[in-house]
This record gives structure tokens, C-alpha cells and sequence, in this order.
């Protein structure tokens, strides 16, 4: 019988000036060295623990950039680079990381910088008031807590709709749960996993600790999993891919939203607003579907070859294979402001902020590799309440992933005064069936007689839906198969739909692709020789 893997404790960690905080005791870290060995009491090492890595800096240039985890055997030194595991910590204001398993008793931090922000106890504000006392003696500022800076910022009215592959496989998972399609239990732990045929990317479901807290206990069975995850709709799939986008939009990698700004980026504030009870649904509705987007770890390594970073006309080195596997959910809740009214974990917070998760955080910025196309906020303003709303925006997140991953290979062609890309035909079964599902399922309601007749307007309205809301610029249907079945041949039927305002994004991607092709040296065919005829 398989063992159930502890649940592991969280250290808490904050980098100070000329000192860090672990689970509220200080410890000291001499100034001046490049790098600081700093040893935790064997009492502080729990047997199975997991790092909660909190940096804060008041100046993005200053600041830690290097973490190094030492193993027991290497933390006599930090020279023994042998025995230790580096991370690097990004230049921002705030920034959250977890190291699972690290069973570890020592780490050095690079000369780090000013505390900005402390946590609201009083036990860590003696403790770093002390610290910056010692730093205010060093000739160092200490930072004003009664103005500090508020990073909460008013949500943009367009943002791009992140489409690279790791964002798919979340989006499918959390769209496969109502019905749990391609979801299976984990043999040996209490978890979920999702599990796509022929799929580069698995996704699993395993609570956190903030989530059992809002549930107010730990799961005894798989049973409480599953509940979660059919709660999940249209609208959860839709507020993955907003906030999502929000997190990789913002420069700093942070983003700190009111839940109610959040109903209202997903085009939920009109259903809100109806009474005090509506709202206060809306609200748990969201925080919970984030507490679940914060357990779900995508698993799986990126295909293909990918290259470093580098500037125009440098030659850029192969990207590590292992630098492209993915670990761990695509962001983390960092922190919360206030309850709805509730002095408990009973009701949501006022505010969430978010971060990057480890892997997501090492590719911010770079928009290669976090592939983006259209606008999110187009498609989350469609209302949702009715079938043919359901439809418009659950076909305009697959039209936009598709159109991304057609773009680069996609024929340029002569459109009026302009160009334009031919890409390919798509299906309604494609759209609405095979990947992402509305919540008027198309199948279901083709065999329902009542239904079946209105499934034609309901597309028609979609369709219309869309144009007007500008995502849509040409759409054009093609002859249907030969099949029996009317319903099935209205699936299948091919259909050429183009965008309209992202078509100069999309010729851009195609222009880009080409000139790297050109770039690329062919590689010769093997000459053959003939052998003499005998």
C-alpha cells in the first residue's frame, strides 16, 4: 500500500537589508560579502518543508538577484557550487517563489537590498524595525510604513490573450471539469490529473493550504476534489485567461485586483449588481475558482527548438531542454487585503495579489515564448447568459489560439488593397466540442429535438456577436460532406474565418516566421554514390 505524502510545512522567508526573516525570527546576515552563508537552527528545518521566498525591494536596480540553496554537505561554504541549487530572483518590487522538498540546512542570498513592505503583525514589525535601525546606523534609509506605495493599479481596457501552450492546457483542464473529460484520480495522493490523449502538457489538481482554509478542513477523499472542479464554467475558464494575461501585462510581474474589478473584467458586473446576495456569490464564485487556478501544477516539457533571448542580428544559443519543463501552476496568490465583512476565512478577500509562478517568472516579458494574439477583454465583454453568447466567446478563444498557431505558416494572399491569410478552414465541432466546451453544450443540444433546429441561429448569432465585437473579419462556409446525419454535417462543415483587428498582429507573425526561415541554413541532401556495375 502506497504511503500518502506529507503535507509539507511552509518556511516563510524575507530578505532584508542586513537580515532575514524566517518564520518571524531574525537572523543576522553580515553586510559587505557578495555572498552570505546563513545556517538554520536544526529546530527551524522541518523534516519535510517547502520555501515561501518573499523579496521585497523599494528600487527595482538594487536588491538580491541570486538565491543559492546549499545541501547539508555544502554548507560549510558557498564555494562548493557542486552542492547547490541557484535560483535567480527577479529585479521587482515584490516577488514570490516556492522551492518544494527542500529538505536543505543552509543558503546564501546575494548583497541584498532596502526592505520596502513588512507583514502586518506586530511581531514582524518589532522585528524589522530593529533591522532598520541597524540599517538607518549603516547610512542606509529606512522606508516611511504610513506612506507606503499602493500597488494596485486600474485594469487596462485591452490586454492580449496568452495562447502559448502551457496557458492552453490550464484553460482545457479547467473546461474538461464539469464533466470530468480526460480528468482521472492519483494513485497513492489525494490529487486529480488531467490527462489529454497524445497532449505534451498534464495538469494536476491537488489543494493547497489556502484552499483546504477557505473549504475550513483537509480533504478526506477525492470526492471533495471533483466537487471542486464541476464548479468550474465558462466563466472560470474566461477569469484564467484575464488574469493570466493581467499578470504577464504587468512589467513588475505583479497584480493586485479587487475581486469586484475581476467580475467586472469577465463581464460578470451586470449579474452583480442585482442585490447584496448576487454580488456576494459573484465574490465567492471568483475567489474560489483563484484558489483553484493556484493548484493546478501544469506538467509537461515544451516541443520543438527554442533559442535564448538575444538582440537583432546575434547569434542566440539553444535554449536548455530542461529550462523548458513545466512544474508548477502558471501563478500564485501572494497575498489578500481584507475580508467581505468577515473577520474569518469564511468570506473572500477585498483585494488578491498575484505573481508569476516559478516557471512562468523565468519567461516573463519574453513574448517568443509566451505567445499572445488578439484581445481578451473583446472576448470576455460578449454576454455569456444565453446560448449564442456562450457560443461567441468560447469559439473566439479557440479562434484566437488557432489563429496564433496557424500564423507563422499560413499562405499570404491579395484582399482588396491589402494582404491577408489564408488560414486553413476550421469546424463548429472544432470550436465548440473537441477543445474548449461552452456551457450550452452543442452536442446535447443537437440531440435534443427542441433544440436542434435552433442550433443554426444560435451560430448565426454567435457569428454576428462576434464580428461586432470587431474579433471576426471575414467568415465564409463551405460545402458540407456527404453524411447522413444532418447535425453531423453541419459540425464537419469547413468554415474560412479570419480575424479582423488582429490580422496586422497575425501578418506580422507570418512576415517574422518567413525571414527566420530564410535565415536558417538548409540542410544539404547526402550525396550518393554509385557503385560500379558488376
Amino acid at each position: 500500500m502506497t504511503t500518502q505524502k506529507p503535507t509539507p510545512e511552509v518556511m516563510s522567508l524575507q530578505i532584508g537589508k542586513f537580515g532575514v526573516l524566517v518564520n518571524g525570527e531574525l537572523y543576522d546576515v553580515p553586510p559587505g560579502m557578495p555572498f552570505c552563508p546563513l545556517t538554520i537552527p536544526a529546530n527551524d528545518e522541518p523534516e519535510f518543508c517547502e520555501w515561501a521566498i518573499h523579496h521585497f525591494s523599494r528600487n527595482p536596480e538594487t536588491g538580491p538577484d541570486t538565491l543559492r540553496i546549499l545541501t547539508p554537505d555544502g554548507a560549510a561554504g558557498v564555494s562548493n557550487e557542486a552542492e547547490s541549487v541557484e535560483f535567480r530572483l527577479p529585479r521587482f518590487d515584490i516577488f514570490t517563489t516556492f522551492i518544494p522538498n527542500a529538505n536543505l540546512t543552509a543558503f546564501a542570498i546575494g548583497a541584498s537590498g532596502e526592505v520596502r513592505s513588512i507583514p502586518d503583525t506586530p511581531e514582524a514589525r518589532t522585528l524589522f524595525e530593529a533591522l532598520f535601525e541597524r540599517n538607518k546606523s549603516n547610512g542606509f534609509p529606512t522606508p516611511d510604513f504610513r506612506t507606503a506605495p499602493k500597488t494596485r493599479r486600474k485594469l487596462p481596457k485591452s490586454i492580449p490573450h496568452a495562447t502559448f501552450p502551457e496557458a492552453k492546457a490550464g484553460a482545457l483542464a479547467i473546461s474538461d471539469g464539469r464533466d470530468r473529460r480526460d480528468w482521472r484520480t492519483v494513485e497513492g495522493a489525494l490529487a486529480l490529473l488531467h490527462s489529454p490523449k497524445r497532449a505534451a502538457h498534464q495538469v494536476r489538481f491537488e489543494p493547497n493550504n489556502i484552499l483546504a482554509d477557505w473549504w475550513g478542513k483537509s480533504p478526506a477523499s477525492a470526492e471533495i476534489l471533483w466537487e471542486e472542479l464541476q464548479k468550474m464554467d465558462m466563466d472560470s475558464v474566461m477569469l484564467y485567461h484575464v488574469t493570466l494575461a493581467n499578470i504577464l501585462f504587468d512589467p513588475k510581474a505583479r497584480f493586485t485586483a479587487s475581486i469586484d474589478d475581476l467580475i467586472k473584467a469577465i463581464g460578470r458586473e451586470g449579474e452583480a449588481k442585482r442585490s447584496a446576495a448576487s454580488r456576494a456569490d459573484w465574490r465567492r464564485k471568483v475567489w474560489r475558482a483563484l484558489l483553484l487556478f493556484d493548484s493546478l501544477a501544469i506538467i509537461g516539457a515544451r516541443s520543438g527548438t527554442w533559442r535564448e533571448p538575444g538582440s537583432a542580428g546575434q547569434k542566440r544559443d539553444k535554449m536548455a531542454p530542461e529550462k523548458l519543463i513545466s512544474r508548477d501552476a502558471l501563478f500564485r496568490i501572494i497575498g489578500t487585503r481584507e475580508t467581505q465583512g468577515s473577520f474569518d476565512n469564511s468570506e473572500p478577500p477585498k483585494e488578491v495579489s498575484l505573481v508569476p509562478g516559478e516557471w512562468l517568472m523565468q519567461f516573463h516579458g519574453n513574448r517568443e515564448i509566451l505567445s499572445e494574439f488578439g484581445d481578451v477583454l473583446k472576448i470576455a465583454a460578449i454576454p455569456r447568459g444565453k446560448a449564442a453568447g456562450n457560443w461567441a466567446a468560447c469559439a473566439g478563444l479557440m479562434l484566437n489560439q488557432l489563429w496564433r498557431e496557424r500564423a507563422a505558416k499560413a499562405a499570404r494572399k491579395r484582399a482588396g488593397k491589402g494582404e491577408t491569410l489564408d488560414f486553413g478552414t476550421f469546424t463548429r465541432r472544432q470550436l465548440l466540442e473537441r477543445t474548449l466546451r461552452s456551457d450550452h453544450d452543442i452536442s446535447a443540444m443537437l440531440q435534443d429535438s427542441k433544440n436542434a433546429g435552433r442550433c443554426r441561429d444560435y451560430w448565426k448569432a454567435a457569428i454576428k456577436q462576434l464580428k461586432s465585437a470587431g474579433i471576426i473579419g471575414h467568415y465564409s462556409e463551405g460545402e458540407e460532406s456527404a453524411h447522413e446525419d444532418w447535425r453531423e454535417r453541419w459540425l464537419d462543415q469547413p468554415l474560412d474565418i479570419r480575424p479582423k483587428t488582429a490580422m496586422p498582429q497575425a501578418l506580422k507573425i507570418n512576415a517574422d516566421a518567413a525571414k527566420a526561415r530564410a535565415r536558417t541554413p538548409r540542410k544539404k541532401a547526402p550525396k550518393l554514390e554509385m557503385s560500379p556495375e558488376k
